[in-house]
């Protein structure tokens, strides 16, 4: 083998050359080497092709179990026990009792053919890209003793009262007295707003407030009347006098409070109080987190030939049983020519059977032939 080389630059130039001895290749060097496009076999379904950080899982339990006297006293030609297996099974039988003429040929053949490979081929795989996908799952434990004491406001107003007071003395005479009174009210509002918690909080509120109105309003009308007598021996004269009240009630109590903007944003055991003030808290908060994060490359996968084709973190779990259970007398006594217990296996029978027949119903120089070609393929 021969290698030149040659670097170039633009004020220097450097040529080198360098020689090996022949190297023999073997069979599994040449392996590794190919030029232009090569043909695969095919693969069977026991095949699996496991790439890029795939898992695949196979699990395979073959069993024959035979009792003591299962297959006693058994007759056959060809008895087979198996499982997960290739049986192929060839019988030829001739009876020659009866002769032949003396130009006629006896030909019996079986050919059986099984084939049962594990070839796979995965072809072009190329990435596509990734793509990821996060799960993010968060536990946390809190207790929390404590709260706000609210603010208290004090509102005040008032009632006033204009009072007419009609008076009907016993002689007819009307008096109106006029008269006002103002009673003074007062209301307390406990107002607290804030946040106490163990935990954690993202809060924003803007500008905001609430008012309060109590207002009285209205009219009250009492009409009230005063008999009496006064009797002197054989007379009797009786006196009546009447009041009558008109009242007007008018005020009450009104106020507001004003929000400010409120924004919080904690974490742990905390207390802020935008209205009122903070109690004396305690308490724990704790917290944990787990991201998992799964990677999937999208793929071209052409040309693969395989039973099961596991990729790209995929995972594969096949689990296969394969038993053969004969117990008791399940064959005393059998009688067959061939006689096959199997499971997950390729059976092949090929029988020949012939008995010695007169010359007179074969033509001259003709034989007997019989022929049987089974192919199997898994």
């Amino acid at each position: 083998m021969k290698i030149k080389c040659a670097f170039s630059a633009v004020t220097l130039a450097i040529a080198c050359s360098a020689y090996a001895e022949s190297v023999a290749l073997n069979d599994a060097d040449l392996a590794n080497v190919s030029a232009g496009y090569y043909a695969t076999p095919d693969s069977s379904r026991d095949a699996t092709v496991v790439g890029d950080d795939a898992v695949a899982i196979i699990h395979t339990n073959t069993s024959v179990m035979l009792d003591a006297d299962t297959q006693s006293n058994t007759n056959a030609v060809a008895l087979v026990n198996g499982a997960r297996s290739s049986v192929a099974n060839g019988s030829n039988i001739w009876d020659g009792r009866v002769g032949m003429t003396d130009n006629a040929s006896i030909l019996q053949e079986n050919r059986v053919q099984q084939q049962s490979t594990a070839a796979a081929y995965l072809g072009d795989w190329q990435l596509q890209g990734v793509n990821v996908e996060r799960h993010r799952t968060e536990t946390f434990d809190s207790e929390f003793d404590g709260g706000i004491l609210p603010q208290i406001f004090t509102f005040t107003g008032s009632i006033i009262t204009y009072t007419m007071t009609t008076e009907v003395d016993k002689n007819g005479h009307e008096k109106t007295t006029p008269s006002t009174s103002i009673v003074p009210l007062t209301e307390e509002l406990k107002v607290g707003r804030g946040v106490a918690m163990a935990g954690e909080i993202d809060f924003t509120s803007g500008a905001g407030g609430f008012t309060f109105s109590e207002v009285v309003d209205g009219t009250v009308d009492t009409t009230g009347t005063t008999s009496f007598s006064v009797g002197v021996w054989k007379f009797k004269h009786t006196f009546t006098e009447s009041t009558t009240v008109h009242a007007e009630k008018s005020g009450g109590i009104s106020g507001g409070i004003e929000l400010q903007p409120f924004s919080l944003r904690a974490k742990g055991v905390f207390c802020q109080a935008l209205i009122g003030s903070c109690l004396p808290y305690s308490g724990h908060y704790n917290s944990d987190s787990h991201t998992e994060e799964t990677k999937v490359f999208p793929a071209r996968l052409q040309g693969a030939s395989a039973g099961q084709i596991v990729m790209s973190d995929g995972e594969l779990n096949n689990f296969t049983d394969s038993n053969v259970t004969l117990e008791g007398h399940a064959q005393d006594g059998l009688a067959a020519f061939h006689a096959v217990n199997a499971s997950s296996s390729q059976i092949a029978n090929g029988l020949n059977v012939s008995r010695g027949f007169a010359p007179t119903l074969l033509p001259q120089a003709m034989g007997l032939q019989q022929n049987n070609l089974i192919s199997q393929r898994q």
